[in-house]
C-alpha cells in the first residue's frame, strides 16, 4: 500500500482562531503532501480553519492536521497518509 506523507508548509496570520476574531480573516494552512516510494508524485492545498475548530492552539492543530490527512485520503483511495515534519 502506498504510503503518502503530509507536511505543513506555512500558516497565515493569525495562526489560531482565536487571534483571527480581532484580525477579521480566518486562519489558513498550506501544506504539501508526496508519496514516500515515488516523491515525483505530489500535489499541494491549503485548508481555511473553520469557526467550529475552537480549543487551545493544540487542539486547533491537531484539527488541522486530521483535516490535511482526511483530504490527502480523499484524493487518493487506497492509501496509508501520515504527517511529517
Amino acid at each position: 500500500m502506498p504510503v503518502y506523507c503530509v507536511k505543513l508548509v506555512k500558516t497565515s496570520s493569525p495562526k489560531f482562531m482565536h487571534n483571527a476574531t480581532s484580525a477579521g480573516k480566518l486562519p489558513t494552512w498550506s501544506y504539501t503532501y508526496y508519496d514516500e516510494e515515488e516523491p515525483t508524485k505530489k500535489g499541494s492545498f491549503d485548508i481555511n480553519m473553520t469557526r467550529n475548530m475552537a480549543g487551545d492552539e493544540n487542539k486547533q492543530s491537531k484539527q488541522m492536521n486530521d483535516a490535511a490527512i482526511a483530504l490527502v485520503k480523499s484524493k487518493h483511495t487506497g492509501v496509508s497518509v501520515r504527517l511529517v515534519k
